[in-house]
């Protein structure tokens, strides 16, 4: 039964990072998905990854057209990291990406070195805290 699972888990990473970004925002991009996707990343913080670091992390968020969809936040303590919709006023660093490259990067399907060396993500703020992020959230950085 594991066995099954695994493959059909593989499976399932396989399209995800297969999948274009029209088919990821129609499909996975809704702003409820969205927000299952941020929790599920507030549940995963690791403090002692985040090395001290507390302020707010942006994700701007963008249709495969490239228009701007929204902003979610997350806001790092020393104990937890909570999310937020809306664009944060003091953000420490943004991450700017399509729904469909943020939809793989949170659930695995893509390293965020990947997303960065092919201009898919665009990073503005603290490059020392955007290092930090794949740690923080329970990934190593050079998970693909």
């Amino acid at each position: 039964m594991t066995n099954v699972l695994e493959r059909v888990m593989k499976l399932i990473m396989w399209s995800i990072a297969h999948s274009n970004d029209r088919i990821l925002e129609l499909t996975l991009g809704s702003r409820l998905a969205i927000r299952v996707i941020f929790a599920v990343m507030s549940r995963q913080f690791v403090p002692s990854a985040a090395e001290g670091f507390e302020g707010s992390i942006c994700y701007e968020l963008r249709r495969h057209s490239g228009a701007i969809i929204e902003g979610w936040a997350l806001r790092i303590t020393a104990s937890a990291a909570k999310a937020s919709f809306g664009f944060p006023s003091d953000p420490a660093v943004t991450l700017k990406l399509t729904v469909g490259d943020f939809v793989r990067f949170s659930l695995g399907a893509v390293s965020p070195v990947t997303l960065l060396t092919e201009e898919r993500l665009k990073l503005d703020g603290d490059l020392t805290v955007a290092t930090k992020l794949a740690p923080m959230f329970g990934r190593p950085l050079s998970q693909s």
